[in-house]
């Protein structure tokens, strides 16, 4: 089964999670150290990575920074990058919650399975 047409639980109520297919669409790495490219798993070694989306809900500039390593407790920060896809309003996770796949949401995603 591919991945990306999968909706539905996995797993029991009390050890198995709703999955639902939020965006779809492509990247690219825009990762670079100083003026040279680097590709995205050096860039994720290095703690920054930097990457464009082309998505149905999210589009633009982004970035993934690790904010803490303290072993097995990273942490990462995504922020937008300003560019021509942001915008002060724009609140795609909050106000564009239905699957790209089927239009359903989480909740009735899980209330009615797979």
């Amino acid at each position: 089964m591919e991945h990306a047409s999968f909706e539905g639980r996995l797993g029991d109520r009390r050890n198995g999670g709703v999955v639902q297919v939020w965006d779809r669409g492509t990247y690219r790495n825009t990762s670079h150290v100083g003026a040279r490219p680097v590709d995205a798993s050096t860039a994720l070694e290095r703690g920054r990575l930097s990457f464009w989306l082309e998505g149905e809900k999210l589009r633009g500039g982004f970035s993934l920074i690790r904010t803490r390593d303290y072993g097995r407790r990273e942490s990462w920060l995504l922020t937008k990058k300003a560019d021509e896809a942001a915008g002060a309003g724009l609140r795609p996770t909050g106000t564009r919650i239905e699957s790209v796949l089927s239009g359903r949401t989480i909740e009735q995603i899980d209330a009615e399975g797979s």
